[in-house]
């Protein structure tokens, strides 16, 4: 077979192969698109095969290869050059017959990724000979994002331009609105995607996996989902599924593709190799944000120990996938190298962090004692991520703990003095915010931190009120602590940001769950949780 005839190539035979390399004799003018006798070879192959027919040329004329499609997929040979420069393009165009009335997806899509000079579908009447022609080509854009311009034509005679002129103009275009200026993204594009059988995906699941992508610094521009059928084992979705999932990837221009359900060992190996975009989890999301937040030698030892647990599995042999992140996300932080090493080094460097976490543990351990020692009470507050624990660490204590509106915006402990008024101190301890499926590696890896609630004379359960799904994440938070053996602890549930929902129903929602409302930002709010705080302790 010859190298330069491509695509569904397996069943032709010898005699339609010799046909097919008659293309690769031919030569166009450079002013021209495509000849009138080379499209009427090119309609009656098509025909005569009942295949669509393309061919890729060079602007000097050449024709370089020809692909094979079926009656009504093609896609240009993989050959064509990709040019990073925005005011240029590829330097070759496509001119194919095809049984389809417009253009498919995909063929815009690999016209928008592959930059080519233009696209040029020829349909045919029922003898066989050239009819409606229509062109697609790249038109810059003040966005950044290149746009695709259609022409729709009757004829192949109505062709009244130089296809050499056009070229020159339209990458004089590009160059006059692109070069002057720099386009950045400030954001990595993502596209979400998640199977969602049998309505087990909620709609506030999918609004929380947008705030995790929103804290990790990814944009998401398109949501792809199925709703009904299996979960397909090995790839989550069927074959065509993923096939559009693809299309809409690059149609969209994502950068990284971002499943919200999480990904085994297998599905995400196998994934891998079948999409080109990088992909990334749920899991390796809420890594990644963790890796951005630690700032301790602790927390960066916990977080790459978490990353490289979750990804040892995950290794493949060609290992490309996971060294094609995107801008860090899913990668970044002080395990970040671990992505390009060998499975036998990962586990090594695996139990050299389990070592060094361990004797972490060992002074913490010491530390407790110490502080149990001083006869000190200990309090611990706890939550849901973003209910604003470190907000009301600060108030209580006025301290300048960081507190943002993210998701996991603390990450390491930090415990501070507060002093009553009967002259007692407590230590106030704030810790990492929980959430719904808590990947099992990070609390692993996190339990030299979690143990700082084992000697708590009593949890602080932040709460926040204006959550609609706040009774969902009490629940979460509950359930965890459960896992943990540390629900024998006294619990003092406190509804925060009581501010932003009418004080008398927040007042009743306190009443129900047998706690307190208040707003963190207001320390007007906390006169009665003092007085609880202090009764609950026996001061």
């Amino acid at each position: 077979m010859n190298q330069n005839i491509e695509g569904q190539t397996s069943s032709l035979k010898k005699s339609e192969v010799k046909n097919l390399e008659k293309f690769l004799r031919k030569k166009i003018s450079k002013s021209k698109i495509i000849t009138w006798d080379i499209a009427k070879l090119l309609t009656k192959t098509s025909q005569e095969l009942q295949r669509s027919i393309g061919i890729t040329i060079m602007r000097n004329g050449t024709v370089e290869s020809v692909t094979v499609g079926g009656p009504k997929d093609i896609l240009p040979n993989s050959k064509t050059r990709l040019r990073n420069i925005a005011s240029r393009l590829s330097g070759y165009r496509f001119v194919y017959c095809s049984f389809e009335h417009s253009f498919n997806q995909r063929i815009l899509n690999d016209l928008e990724t592959k930059r080519h000079d233009l696209i040029c579908k020829i349909s045919m009447d029922s003898q066989g000979i050239p009819s409606n022609v229509d062109l697609a080509h790249l038109v810059p854009d003040q966005s950044g994002r290149d746009k695709i311009h259609i022409i729709n034509l009757e004829s192949l005679l109505d062709i009244d331009f130089s296809f050499y002129e056009f070229i020159e103009q339209l990458e004089n275009d590009f160059e006059s609105l692109y070069m002057p200026q720099f386009l950045i993204e400030d954001q990595v594009k993502a596209l979400l995607c998640y199977h969602g059988m049998d309505h087990t995906v909620s709609d506030e699941d999918i609004r929380e996996t947008h705030e995790l992508a929103r804290t990790a610094g990814l944009k998401i521009i398109d949501t792809f989902f199925q709703k009904r059928g299996p979960i397909h084992h090995r790839t989550l979705f069927g074959s065509g599924k993923i096939q559009e999932l693809i299309d809409r990837a690059i149609f969209k221009g994502a950068d990284i593709i971002l499943f919200h359900n999480n990904l085994s060992p297998n599905q995400f190996r196998i994934l891998g190799d079948l999409i080109e975009l990088p992909l990334i989890d749920r899991t390796q999301l809420i890594l990644d944000i963790f890796a951005q937040h630690a700032k301790t030698h602790e927390g960066k030892l916990q977080v790459e120990l978490a990353q490289l647990q979750y990804t040892y599995p995950r290794l493949r042999e060609k290992n490309t996938q996971m060294s094609r992140l995107v801008g860090g996300i899913g990668g970044r932080g002080p395990g970040e190298t671990k992505l390009e090493i060998h499975r036998r080094r990962a586990k090594e460097k695996i139990n050299k962090l389990s070592k060094s976490i361990e004797k972490i543990r060992d002074i913490r351990k010491s530390q407790r004692k110490m502080r149990q020692r001083n006869d000190t009470p200990q309090v611990s507050i706890v939550g849901y991520t973003n209910a604003g624990k470190s907000t009301l660490l600060n108030a209580m204590t006025q301290s300048d703990a960081l507190s943002e509106n993210k998701l996991f915006a603390t990450l390491d402990p930090l415990s501070k003095r507060l002093r009553f008024p009967k002259d007692q101190e407590i230590i106030l301890t704030d810790t990492v915010g929980f959430i719904r499926d808590l990947p099992k590696e990070l609390i692993e890896a996190f339990k030299a931190t979690l143990e700082e609630i084992e000697t708590a004379d009593l949890i602080l359960h932040t709460i926040d009120i204006s959550n609609p799904h706040f009774e969902a994440h009490i629940e979460v938070v509950d359930q965890i602590l459960a896992e943990l053996s540390l629900d024998h602890i006294p619990q003092l549930k406190v509804f925060n940001k009581s501010d932003l929902i009418d004080e008398l129903e927040a007042q009743n929602i306190s009443k129900q769950f047998e706690g307190y409302a208040i707003s963190a930002l207001h320390r007007s709010s906390f006169q009665n949780l003092i007085s609880v705080i202090q009764d609950r302790l026996d001061f």
